[in-house]
């Protein structure tokens, strides 16, 4: 029993993998479907699109989900009727298509969650859809579409005469590194009709100790009894036959209408000789070998040359190595791989800390020599660690093709999605968290940015909008742009509501980044409707809040009756961050170098107080806020007087700050470790990490520091730090 459920566990694992990649698959698909105007580029996408659908009805057969099966045949059964083009393929068509899958996503995420089949969708509207898409050539009754039969069951007057199939099946030797079982494979054989035997070869398992449990040795040979065609029944076989060898036979011959093998004398002669113990496999199988080959026998008869044929030779072994490989590798385990780099990388700092205190000149050089190479070797692997865990940003992208047109439809507006830079990659975490941010900013740009057809062209502009969603690495970064064409932001509004709300002082001297930046205060809105896509103020904080935890930042571009551009600026990895080390008192501390805008040590003409606001730095005529570190950490021995200190530059939410510091220590790239999972929330402080001397030193969270500082100025908040707090 235990066994049995270990396979089940298994097999949804399988399946809940592949069902992201199905929906990634559909959403790139109806991305090119939605953006290409000539519709008879199309039929090669609908074929895709089918492939994908079929091997989703395989994949659910198996698990014995029936609803979602039935569903999924049936849409099955309508795409089949546009690729043979028995329905025209048209805009209402395409229409009908992105609302039968419209659901799909969302039951497979049902699935995986609940691991139990959907409910039955006669009479949704994925499922009215469906009935659309195949009543075209009357077909089914509109409250038939889903119940279309899987293809072991006839329900016709007149069904088609059964025949038989030999299926030879030799896999891909490597196929269990694809995350492909066979058995999947089998069982959707079973699906197509009735296997009347089923062999399998075991010849080809090694000895023990050459046995590799990733590798398939086995081989299968079916007799198959169906209504469907050969290729139907290679298509079972069309993600896994790239590298394997798949035969198919029509022997309806050598078997009668009951399916009982006919006379001895229609059977291949090899099988009857070693039936009879005349002769054994192997020796069946040689004289096979010695068989001529179709070039030998094409060169026979003076239809091609024998070069001919090399070059053909050449031509199928290259295409064959060009076949990519892959394998299917658990996100812990590759999280669980770049810790390890990581805890090498503070071992490799420790190495070369130590090496320095060596006495003997030639043993230190020679260590020092070795430390440099390791860390070269050490950084070679932490790329390559890294680069596993990438991902395009096409994955979030190809999804906003469908909300676009859902929601520009909805609201009565004529807008196109633009995708630029779809093959940036980002590592997989940011990916999975930056996803509901870029929704809700697309949303906006739809809701408040776009403005009507009407509008538009009374405007001057062109009915079409545009929505244009662009990703780029620069300066050691990502960045995602969401730009659009619309009326862009209104200054005056957004300053007027500030001043309401209290968060600006009338006669306050402002910058236009710091007014734009309202809109991502919690509450704050300008709109005057509400509706059910945006309006109510909540949401933009949200967006800027998920974005500051991933340790990004976001910019506002607009001008009015232009449009607006919100500008994502992110890390390339969360584990490991390049950083400026600095000391206060006897403590290091690390902020990330990107955040770190200029460093220059103050004149005493530059520091300046203002009764009620505080102590500031005049920086080119413009005075930044002074937080002494020291007084904000309570660290012992912290400097006083900021001209015997340095000051770090950094910017929060469009406003400058100068950081006092004591001394800076240097730049190097570090490990970054939770101080929540390892030891408490600390205000201020994203992290932590190990040094090469061993000692613990805190992470600078910009953005919490700067809240801390303000709270201070208001309260006796600070957070007390000194070395024996171990993880602080």
């Amino acid at each position: 029993m235990s066994d049995q459920n270990d396979y089940n566990e298994r097999l949804i694992r399988v399946f809940a993998e592949e069902a992201q990649e199905f929906i990634a698959a559909l959403d790139k698909n109806f991305e090119f479907l939605d953006s290409s105007q000539d519709l008879d580029m199309l039929y090669p996408i609908i074929g895709d699109i089918f492939r994908i659908i079929h091997s989703l009805k395989a994949s659910t057969a198996t698990l014995g989900y029936n609803n979602m099966t039935k569903f999924v045949h049936s849409l099955e059964s309508a795409l089949e009727l546009i690729k043979s083009k028995k329905t025209p393929l048209n805009s209402e068509t395409i229409n009908l298509m992105f609302a039968a899958t419209s659901d799909i996503k969302n039951d497979l995420t049902y699935l995986i969650t609940n691991q139990k089949d959907v409910p039955d969708k006669i009479g949704s509207e994925a499922a009215n859809a469906v009935t659309r898409l195949q009543s075209g050539t009357g077909m089914v009754t509109a409250t038939s579409a889903v119940a279309v039969p899987l293809p072991s069951v006839s329900t016709s007057s007149n069904p088609k005469p059964a025949k038989y199939f030999q299926l030879i099946l030799r896999l891909d030797p490597e196929l269990f590194t694809t995350g492909t079982d066979p058995l999947y494979l089998i069982q959707e054989l079973k699906a197509q009709g009735e296997i009347i035997n089923i062999s399998c070869n075991t010849d080809m398992i090694p000895e023990v100790d050459r046995f590799d449990f990733e590798k398939l040795y086995l081989s299968w040979e079916i007799i198959l009894k169906t209504t469907v065609s050969e290729e139907q029944l290679m298509a079972v076989f069309v993600f896994v036959k790239g590298r394997s060898d798949i035969k198919i036979f029509d022997v309806s011959g050598r078997y009668t209408e009951a399916g009982h093998e006919k006379l001895i004398s229609e059977k291949r002669i090899g099988d009857i000789l070693i039936a009879r113990g005349k002769v054994d496999e192997e020796t069946v199988a040689a004289v096979a070998e010695t068989q001529q080959r179709m070039g030998d026998i094409l060169i026979a008869k003076n239809k091609v040359s024998e070069e001919d044929v090399q070059k053909a030779l050449a031509d199928q072994e290259n295409a064959r190595k060009n076949i990519p490989t892959t394998v299917r590798v658990d996100i812990e385990k590759l999280d669980s791989l770049v810790n390890l780099i990581g805890e090498l990388i503070i071992n490799e700092s420790r190495l070369r800390t130590l090496a320095q205190d060596i006495s003997d000149s030639t043993l230190r050089r020679l260590m020092v020599s070795q430390c440099e190479e390791t860390s070269r070797i050490v950084n070679d692997l932490q790329d390559r660690a890294m680069n596993t865990r990438m991902v395009p940003v096409d994955s979030v992208f190809s999804q906003f093709h469908r909300m676009v047109r859902d929601l520009s439809k909805k609201q009565g507006k004529n807008i196109r999605l633009v995708l630029t830079g779809q093959e940036t990659e980002l590592d997989k975490n940011i990916i999975e968290q930056i996803n509901n941010p870029l929704k809700h900013l697309v949303r906006n740009s739809i809701d408040h940015g776009i403005e009507m057809p009407e509008e538009r062209t009374r405007l001057g502009k062109a009915a079409e909008a545009i929505v244009h969603l662009k990703a780029y690495q620069k300066e050691g970064g990502i960045f995602i742009e969401i730009s659009d064409d619309g009326k862009g932001l209104d200054r005056e509004a957004i300053l007027q509501k500030a001043i309401e709300k209290g968060l600006i002082e009338k006669n306050e001297a402002v910058t236009d980044d710091q007014i734009y930046q309202m809109i991502f205060r919690p509450g704050f809105s300008t709109a005057k409707v509400v509706t059910d896509v945006s309006g109510r103020g909540v949401g933009m904080d949200v967006v800027k809040r998920a974005i500051s935890e991933l340790r990004g930042s976001i910019d506002i571009h607009t001008e009015r009756g232009v449009g607006t551009s919100f500008v994502i600026r992110l890390p390339l990895t969360l584990a490991i961050i390049d950083g400026l080390l600095f000391r206060v008192g006897n403590e290091i501390f690390i902020i990330p170098l990107l955040a770190v805008n200029e460093i220059f040590r103050p004149r005493r003409e530059q520091i300046r107080t203002i009764e009620g606001k505080g102590e500031f730095v005049n920086v080119r005529g413009k005075p930044n806020s002074l937080i002494r570190l020291g007084d904000i950490l309570l660290v012992a021995g912290a400097e006083k007087d900021p001209t015997n200190g340095l000051i770090l530059n950094i910017d929060v939410d469009h406003k400058k700050y100068s950081l006092l510091v004591d001394e800076i220590i240097g730049q190097q790239q570090v490990v970054l470790k939770s101080l929540e999972e390892n030891y408490e929330k600390t205000a201020g402080l994203s992290g932590a990490t190990i040094l090469g001397n061993g000692r613990i030193a805190a992470i600078i969270d910009p953005s919490e520091m700067v809240a801390l500082f303000k709270n201070s100025q208001s309260s006796d908040s600070v957070l007390v730090f000194h070395s024996s707090d171990k993880g602080r």
